[in-house]
């Protein structure tokens, strides 16, 4: 299927605004963020979020194609694992090394197993994973395996929003029933489960049943611009009200707005989002997202040493922005075109082989007299 460029252009700006928040906070001592950016530097995580409504969007559009399959279940599970195993086993083989290696430390068996079936985010002590911000992988996957279900359940805009906002019913009761009985891991499991986050996925696919149905209005264009401002405001207003809306729990709360983005995007393109540039990144963001932790924490002694060459916060920041974002995207590139792209043929070869496999002989037709 042919790339959506505002959708590319949107991944990409989400993971650039993952790595806008973590440069400043993952190197010890942190850098200091200038107070009048700090806001919306630290807002970066919600980058993630913007993630699971592109994915909800993305999937809902892509899967009448894995219905015209002979095997459409085997078609999607396929796509799905070429499109996140691959990558995700080099970086779990990676953190094992440099763990081993260089700080003489295991992880224990179970949780590598954990993190090799997808299933680690069921595990508060273990939702964090084994590599570098791979929490969001353990939801993804977890969604990935009950998308055909809820696309099923979801298939109109009130039937996913509907869906969407008893998910977050349901998430505010389950954590209410056991914040007090669950153990110390339990608290912070909050802010990373699956069970919070899933309404983000059902709002992309709210917004995929939106678009379609407000394309068809002759001021489409207009509407949609309106949508994308409306949900930059509320983005900006909620990164200055880190609170968020009442009911919803903080990592909730940007996904109705960046729902509003999509759709806006969607019936109406910005060539700011849908840009070469942004495309770039979108299309290499999966690489970028899983190698960006591992990169900062390498490039650290330097990000140190420009940190203590005394200039204005705002420079020290922009500095070190550069050198990452420089060293993230040509590792991402490389990764992209030696890990992602073989997974992904390799899946392509699969599905082709299990089709034909599957598919009925054809029965030789014998001559007439």
């Amino acid at each position: 299927m042919k790339r959506v460029e505002f959708l590319d252009g949107l991944r990409g700006l989400a993971a650039l605004y993952v790595i806008v928040q973590h440069v400043p906070l993952i190197i010890s001592p942190e850098l200091a963020a200038p107070q009048s950016i700090k806001p919306f530097v630290l807002y970066g995580w919600t980058g993630v979020e913007l993630f699971f409504v592109i994915s909800g969007y993305s999937l809902t559009m892509t899967m009448p194609s894995h219905d015209k399959s002979p095997q459409p279940m085997v078609s999607y599970a396929i796509s799905r694992l070429s499109r996140i195993a691959p990558l995700f086993y080099v970086l779990i083989a990676y953190n094992i090394a440099v763990m081993w290696l260089l700080h003489d430390q295991t992880f224990a068996l179970s949780r590598v197993i954990k993190s090799a079936l997808f299933v680690f985010n069921l595990f508060p002590s273990d939702a964090n994973g084994i590599v570098g911000a791979s929490w969001t992988i353990g939801v993804e996957m977890l969604f990935y395996a009950v998308f055909p279900l809820v696309y099923f359940a979801a298939r109109d805009v009130w039937r996913a929003l509907a869906i969407s906002l008893f998910a977050v019913v349901a998430s505010n009761l389950f954590f209410h029933l056991f914040s007090t009985s669950a153990g110390p891991d339990f608290a912070p499991y909050r802010s990373v489960s699956i069970v919070t986050f899933l309404n983000a996925f059902v709002l992309g696919i709210a917004a995929y049943w939106a678009s379609q149905t407000l394309s068809k209005r002759t001021n489409h264009e207009s509407l949609g611009t309106f949508l994308t401002m409306l949900g930059i405001a509320g983005i900006s207003w909620l990164a200055v009200n880190p609170k968020g809306l009442p009911f919803f729990y903080p990592s909730q709360s940007s996904g109705l707005f960046y729902a509003l983005m999509v759709i806006g995007l969607g019936l109406a393109p910005w060539k700011i989002v849908a840009n070469p540039v942004l495309q770039f990144y979108g299309r290499i963001c999966y690489s970028m997202y899983l190698w960006h932790p591992p990169v900062i924490f390498a490039l650290e002694p330097l990000l140190h040493k420009i940190q203590r060459l005394g200039y204005s916060d705002t420079t020290t920041l922009f500095l070190c922005y550069t050198i990452v974002f420089a060293v993230v995207s040509v590792v991402a590139m490389v990764s992209y075109h030696l890990i992602e792209i073989p997974g992904l043929k390799l899946g392509q070869r699969l599905k082709r082989t299990i089709s034909a496999a599957r598919s009925p002989p054809m029965t030789k037709l014998e001559p007439a007299e």
